[in-house]
């Protein structure tokens, strides 16, 4: 555990588990410093939930990224408890002191989300060792009549409370939704209307609309498909292609890596590519290629997963699932497939996702400044 000014910004006590994943002391640094670029505004978010009442505010729980000493994403749960109005420096382990002169504000429990591989900071030459969660679950008590708040001594010491009660989770406003029509979303892309983050280059706007027509017209059943910068890609999995550690974002190969080098080099409004595609979307009841299928590398392989494209219209990854992200949004009434797509549309920089039901229905799914924004294709059109 450690503590954030009452700026909600600065980090004003040590804590060594910290230390250990970023591999730098974070003493005195910003929270912006180890929390990845996309997961800043919801940490922000996350701290105006916190509105004292009374004297008392319930904790919150966030389920964010921060950056281990590679720079790679680590998804860790930060258990957010406001004491902007009391002081608890008496309650602090050695190194009080710290906080010398400073005004407290937020007591952070930290644990990893997922087991993952951290060493010391003072030890970063030495093989890694295996985490233990760095703050104990504990049961958040509801204000509610003839119930106490949580005492922060409880979740400094680790100590569970066994009330029959919920841990809050963050509630961040729903993404947007609207209905259009394929052809009036194609004039907004190429009247640069939408999406903003993409519309900035002709051949990134091209590439758009023809990957729309690819999962539109071309598409025999589910599919989805992401464009973005190869360079965007790459911040979030760079060198995680088959990763077995989830406790950072990973793509994962389905079919051994046939249908990436099957559509390499062809460009996405190429006739081959919308063949190759519609074959891999025609899916079976075992949803995998013919065990008679003409090319041996394809054979019982499975027919799942989603093609990365970059801007420039070459697919970079085909037939990867995208493993570790974390859920931005509860988005209801969807699958598996859908929430993946929400999920990359968040964490990558600049990217648009085409997501297809096996139903036929589509949504395209952008994040900008203004937050996620999802483009329901009308299907009557």
């Amino acid at each position: 555990k450690f503590w954030v000014a009452a700026d909600g910004c600065t980090i004003i006590s040590r804590d060594p588990r910290l230390d250990s994943i970023t591999g730098a002391s974070m003493f005195g640094k910003h929270m912006d410093t180890i929390l990845l670029e996309s997961e800043q505004h919801r940490w922000h978010a996350a701290l105006k939930q916190l509105i004292p009442n009374e004297g008392q505010t319930h904790p919150v729980l966030l389920t964010t990224a921060i950056e281990d000493r590679t720079g790679a994403p680590i998804e860790v749960d930060l258990f957010i408890v406001d004491r902007r109005d009391k002081n608890y420096c008496d309650l602090l382990s050695p190194g009080a002191d710290d906080l010398a002169g400073k005004t407290l504000g937020f007591l952070i429990g930290l644990r990893l989300a997922r087991s993952a591989e951290i060493a010391p900071p003072h030890q970063q030459d030495a093989a890694p060792v295996a985490a233990t969660p760095v703050a104990t679950m504990v049961d958040v008590v509801p204000h509610e009549r003839g119930a106490s708040p949580l005492c922060a001594r409880s979740m400094l010491s680790g100590t569970e409370v066994s009330h029959q009660s919920s841990m809050l989770s963050v509630q961040l406003p729903p993404p947007e939704i609207s209905v259009c029509t394929q052809q009036e979303l194609e004039e907004q892309i190429l009247q640069t209307a939408w999406p903003s983050l993409l519309s900035t280059s002709a051949q990134a706007a091209a590439t758009l609309v023809a990957a729309l027509r690819l999962v539109c017209q071309r598409a025999n059943g589910g599919a989805m498909v992401c464009v973005a910068d190869k360079a965007a890609f790459d911040s979030v999995f760079r060198g995680s292609q088959g990763a077995q550690n989830l406790a950072r974002p990973c793509l994962r190969t389905s079919d051994g890596g046939y249908m990436t080098s099957l559509v390499k080099g062809i460009h996405i409004s190429d006739d081959r590519f919308a063949l190759a595609f519609a074959d891999f979307s025609a899916h079976s009841e075992s949803d995998r290629w013919a065990e008679d299928h003409p090319h041996p590398r394809a054979r019982g392989q499975p027919k799942d997963g989603a093609f990365l494209m970059s801007t420039s219209g070459y697919c970079l990854k085909a037939a990867v699932k995208i493993l570790g992200l974390p859920p931005p949004r509860s988005w209801s009434s969807v699958g598996t497939k859908h929430e993946a797509a929400l999920a990359c549309a968040w964490a990558v920089q600049g990217c648009c996702v085409l997501v297809r039901s096996d139903g036929g229905g589509v949504h395209v799914i952008l994040r900008d400044s203004e937050g996620l924004h999802i483009k329901q294709l009308d299907p009557g059109a």
